[in-house]
């Protein structure tokens, strides 16, 4: 190979196909920067061989860092959901009738507050959930508004 025109059959320049190629976003014009591009005045063949420096900037992960912001976006994501819970408190968690004959009307009154940021949604259960509950409320009595929604 040589540097001159080849008079010969092929009739043809030496190649200079051999490149160094590289892509990048239009917008990535800082991510890769050529520092030097050469060839090498190798003439063992008609392709000459070439070299290049480029400075490259690239994202790498902070794994550590990655970590940190997840645990802060949990957190946030755990406050945030304790203050969307309904917190129901009661004025009075028992009512004592004292005693008191058939037919008398008693009338006791409690107050449940929704101390919450959301909606509340209440409902009160007469009626004991296994043998050894005790029924709020013995069958002569009755409760009004036993459920409702407060928000």
């Amino acid at each position: 190979g040589s540097s001159s025109y080849d008079s010969g059959e092929k009739r043809r320049t030496p190649a200079w196909t051999d490149r160094v190629l590289w892509r990048r976003p239009a917008d990535g014009a800082h991510l890769v920067r050529c520092l030097s591009y050469s060839r090498h005045e190798l003439t063992a063949s008609d392709h000459r061989p070439v070299s290049s420096a480029l400075e490259l900037h690239i994202a790498i992960d902070d794994e550590e860092r990655k970590l940190e912001v997840y645990r802060e976006i949990c957190r946030t994501l755990d406050a945030w959901e304790n203050e969307c819970m309904p917190m129901a408190s009661l004025s009075k968690h028992e009512i004592d009738f004292g005693a008191y004959r058939y037919g008398e009307a008693h009338t006791r009154f409690t107050t449940l507050t929704n101390a919450g940021q959301t909606t509340l949604q209440f409902s009160f259960v007469t009626g004991g959930a296994s043998a050894h509950s005790v029924s709020p409320c013995a069958s002569s009595a009755s409760l009004t508004d036993q459920s409702g929604v407060d928000g």
